[in-house]
């Protein structure tokens, strides 16, 4: 039952995450540098990792 609950939060963050999404995107390309963003599900389950390629290597992790 807890690990239910866990996987439960866990959905419900991720799809917070990727609501506010399309905003840090719009911010990003405010800076007028390329973009190239990449979402890479590993095999666990239990994190999504966000790469997003600036001319710094930015990593975030939801």
């Amino acid at each position: 039952m807890a690990l239910l609950f866990q996987l439960g939060k866990a959905n419900t963050q991720l799809a917070l995450a990727w609501q506010q999404m399309p905003t840090a995107i719009d911010q990003l390309a405010i800076l007028n540098r390329p973009l190239d963003i990449n979402v890479l599900l590993p095999n666990s389950s239990t994190s999504t990792v966000l790469v997003v390629h600036l001319p710094h290597l930015l990593v975030l992790k939801v």
